[in-house]
């Protein structure tokens, strides 16, 4: 009656998060999609009934997209009177925008209302341009504003840029897309640089303190640190997925059965490598739809909520092991992923032959592996999008995910092959794993939602992984320890 009960629960709260994931996928998706529509002269979009609506007190001959177009959202009760003034920001149609100065430079700052990282930035070039008398702020709101989000589009098809994450700043020919600790300081050098204020008009050689050789890939900025150390942590934690490693531990034993080392190895690398690839694209598509969709409220509460989903799951695994709801290999999939494993060993292959049928395999696998294994990609990816990696500092970062990913599963492929030994892979290493995922996940779900700021900066994502760690410490020591000592038990875990 009670693992009834237990079952019923878990999937109405599995049903209900999906349809408030689905709502508000569909909601976010309409107010995204309508983001650029142009309305007439003089009417500004409403996103609730989907409309342009003339705005009060517009005039019916100004010209939309220009400069002088009056601003703000059309009033309604989900946004009222929605402004860049409601928040203390200058508007474009402030004199200090409206009217063309004679300042040398400009700075042009692209940013939305309720973006964390906008925030950040804002003050600290409003200092530069203070700094510079020469240079000229100038900054457009692009969330509620129509006219600076055809400015957006502009200035991005002009770069060629395919984000559309704010903040994105430019200064002369270059442009930052998000925000990170050094940024500041580079838009520095480059102001001085256009200034004539550098000897030579170079720009100095940033010293050795601002940055770290990495071999391929030449110098990188330590202003990723946070990030790279969020993709280490994260990397890690997922390279221990439960589900992969009890896969890769059931191929390999299957492969022993041969004892040879040579089918073990290229077997086993087939199917690694297929796996990863699989996984990276994954990944990729992620990234890239996130890129696009940039950075708005709807798409943190998304991604938090379905963060929350794998933890709450994950957490529940590791009281109650595939009980209720469960991202874990079901159970009517296992017999043929068996039988699809046995082909490949018992057949009379070429080398050529049994490579390609491990590869048909994996990427079947991969497949029905996928909601055990997306959660951590989908928070990754957001987070790099989120914080505008780009280029060679986003293939660095991708690449130490991957190969952190699957250097622990070809660790326990090397294994096999020099013992010719089965790993051993029991429940209760899939429970504390599981409990590792699902703890991680959630504090990860916090900062997305309630403290994004915290994933930028090196002190906050220590912070995030470091409460996670006492969170698992304290679980474990409770439910392993303290409470079997008070003959309390918890759980479907039967405890010797």
């Amino acid at each position: 009656m009670a693992r009834a009960l237990t079952h019923f629960i878990y999937q109405r709260v599995i049903v209900a998060t999906g349809l408030i994931v689905a709502f508000a996928l569909l909601f976010g998706g309409a107010l995204q999609a309508n983001a650029f529509i142009d309305c007439a002269p003089g009417q500004k979009y409403n996103p609730l009934n989907m409309r342009c609506e003339a705005v009060p007190d517009c005039p019916d001959n100004i010209d939309a997209g220009s400069d002088t177009a009056c601003q703000g959202v059309a009033g309604s009760p989900l946004v009222p009177s929605l402004t860049t003034d409601s928040f203390g920001w200058s508007s474009i149609d402030s004199p200090a925008l409206t009217s063309r100065s004679h300042a040398a430079h400009e700075i042009l700052y692209f940013w939305g209302i309720g973006c964390p990282f906008c925030e950040r930035l804002k003050p600290q070039l409003e200092q530069l341009a203070a700094d510079f008398p020469e240079v000229e702020l100038r900054d457009y709101e692009v969330y509620y504003d129509r006219a600076n989000q055809q400015r957006f589009l502009e200035a991005t098809n002009k770069y060629g840029i395919d984000s559309h994450s704010v903040p994105l700043t430019f200064i002369g020919e270059r442009h930052w897309i998000g925000y990170r600790e050094h940024f500041p300081d580079e838009m520095r050098g480059e102001l001085e640089k256009l200034l004539g204020l550098q000897h030579g008009g170079e720009t100095p050689p940033t010293t050795a303190t601002d940055t770290i050789s990495v071999p391929l890939f030449g110098d990188i900025n330590i202003g990723t640190m946070p990030l790279l150390l969020t993709t280490v942590l994260i990397a890690v934690v997922d390279g221990f997925n439960p589900c992969s490693i009890w896969l890769l531990t059931i191929l390999l034993g299957i492969l022993l059965h041969t004892r040879s080392r040579r089918k073990i190895i290229i077997v086993g690398l087939a199917f690694l490598l297929t796996t990863a690839a699989g996984y990276g694209a994954f990944m990729l598509g992620l990234l890239n739809v996130f890129l696009y969709v940039g950075y708005v409220d709807w798409i943190k509460i998304v991604v938090g909520l379905l963060a929350l989903t794998f933890a709450v799951v994950n957490i529940k695994d590791y009281f109650w092991f595939q009980q209720g709801v469960s991202f874990t290999i079901s159970d009517k999939h296992k017999p043929g992923i068996f039988k699809r494993m046995r082909n490949i060993i018992h057949q009379d292959m070429s080398t050529a032959g049994m490579v390609g049928a491990t590869i048909i395999m994996a990427l079947g696998i991969t497949l029905v592996e996928l909601p055990c294994t997306a959660g951590f990609p989908v928070i990754w990816s957001n987070i790099a999008a989120q914080q505008g990696v780009n280029g060679i500092e986003f293939a660095l970062l991708f690449v130490i995910y991957l190969t952190i990913y699957l250097g622990v599963e070809i660790a326990i492929l090397a294994t096999a092959v020099i013992t010719l030994k089965k790993s051993v892979f029991e429940e209760k290493h899939g429970r504390i794993l599981k409990l590792i995922s699902g703890v991680i996940m959630l504090v990860l779900a916090y900062g997305i939602v309630f403290a994004y700021d915290t994933l930028g900066s090196l002190g906050g994502v220590l912070g995030l992984f470091g409460a996670a760690a006492v969170i698992i410490a304290i679980v474990l020591i409770l439910h392993r320890i303290i409470l079997p000592r008070c003959g309390i038990r918890f759980g479907s875990e039967k405890q010797g």
